[in-house]
C-alpha cells in the first residue's frame, strides 16, 4: 500500500477517502467536500483538472484513470464513498 501511495502522491499517514467518477452534479462530489475533517483527507479520481477551489483545498485530485491506475488507487485508501443516488435507481 505504501509504494502505490507514494506513486500517485497521496499521503502515507492518513486516512484516505476516495470518490472515483465524473465531476457532474448529479455524482455529488460536492456533499463529500462538505464534510470536512482533519481526520481523513479526499482523494478525487476522475474528470480533468479543473481550478476550483474546493477540489483543490486538502483533496488530492488524480484526474483521469485508466482501469489498472484505478484498481490501484482503489487498494491504496481506506475508504470508498458513492454518495450519487441516481447511480442505483
Amino acid at each position: 500500500m505504501a509504494v502505490i501511495r507514494g506513486k500517485y502522491g497521496l499521503p502515507a499517514d492518513q486516512v484516505l477517502v476516495l470518490f472515483a467518477g465524473r465531476l457532474a452534479p448529479k455524482k455529488r462530489l460536492s456533499i463529500v467536500l462538505s464534510c470536512r475533517s482533519s481526520n481523513y483527507r479526499v482523494v478525487i479520481a476522475g474528470g480533468h483538472v479543473q481550478n476550483d477551489e474546493d477540489l483543490q483545498s486538502g483533496n488530492v485530485f488524480l484526474g483521469r484513470l485508466d482501469q489498472v491506475q484505478l484498481a490501484e488507487v482503489y487498494r491504496a485508501v481506506n475508504i470508498f464513498v458513492c454518495p450519487s443516488i441516481s447511480e442505483f435507481l
